[in-house]
């Protein structure tokens, strides 16, 4: 079996195909934030592909509820072009979803165990910090990232966060991650009093991924929107400076790499 492919989409998109099996993880392909809070989020690159063009989609993982990870206008046609996609997501973005026509039938709620999506993948869900870790009474994550993992890789996804220790214990048991996809989005002063929950700065990134034994981080969250993100030259410059023992594998909108396979430790 070739190795899997991983498609950036922008923002914290991404496609992930492995042989027959196609998924997503927070697709967000329209200028909907804009349309809804201004010019500020307007995108900066367009989006690599249209929803109606992933036909053979068959799982779909959200994150939680902000209109960057649950948007409404990419998902409603990215349901109606593949019939058979699955949405595994938190509450409220179940709720919104449910709000605005799809069937229970068609969504999944996240579960720390693992479970087989098909296609030799199986995913597992663990917490995330926006700006902590969160929880609806029945003990629900409002907030969380995946990882996924084939015969011979793991690929964590962490969705919005800033390092936890509940995190970290999530992750301990599983092996050090393949590919570590991690938000550098960074939260300080100036973006809170403008209304923007970041996220960890790029160097919180790069020790984060060190901390978890990744052998190769590729950066979310930095490229779409102009109040919201980071630059190339940072995020090569730390990572040259502080010279940790992993790859950077920093994608542009629409660009993919495989993940070669290599035994979980």
């Amino acid at each position: 079996m070739p190795s899997p492919e991983l498609t950036f989409l922008g923002q914290s998109g991404i496609l992930l195909r492995l042989d027959e099996l196609l998924i997503c993880v927070d697709p967000y392909l329209t200028d909907a934030v804009a349309e809804r809070h201004g010019e500020r989020f307007r995108r900066q690159v367009p989006p690599p592909v249209r929803p109606d063009e992933l036909t053979d989609l068959r799982w779909i993982f959200l994150t939680h509820a902000h209109d960057d990870h649950t948007d409404l206008a990419t998902l409603l046609p990215l349901l109606q072009a593949a019939p058979q996609a699955v949405v595994m997501a938190p509450r409220e973005s179940r709720e919104l979803l449910a709000a605005a026509g799809v069937p229970r039938c068609r969504m999944a709620q996240p579960a720390p165990g693992w479970t087989t999506s098909g296609g030799g993948l199986q995913v597992r869900a663990v917490p995330a910090a926006h700006l902590d870790v969160e929880t609806h009474d029945n003990g629900e994550w409002r907030c969380v990232g995946y990882q996924f993992r084939w015969a011979q890789g793991l690929l964590y996804h962490a969705g919005d966060t800033r390092p936890h220790p509940a995190i970290f214990a999530a992750l301990e048991n599983e092996g050090a991650p393949g590919w570590a996809l991690l938000p550098v989005n960074e939260r300080n002063h100036f973006r809170s009093a403008r209304g923007i929950v970041g996220n960890m700065s790029v160097r919180e990134a790069i020790e984060f991924a060190e901390v978890i034994g990744a052998r190769h981080l590729v950066p979310l969250h930095w490229d779409l929107f102009s109040d919201n993100g980071t630059s190339v030259e940072e995020i090569r410059l730390l990572h040259r400076q502080l010279a940790p023992r992993f790859e950077l594998q920093l994608l542009a909108a629409g660009q993919s790499v495989r993940l070669v396979s290599s035994p979980v430790e």
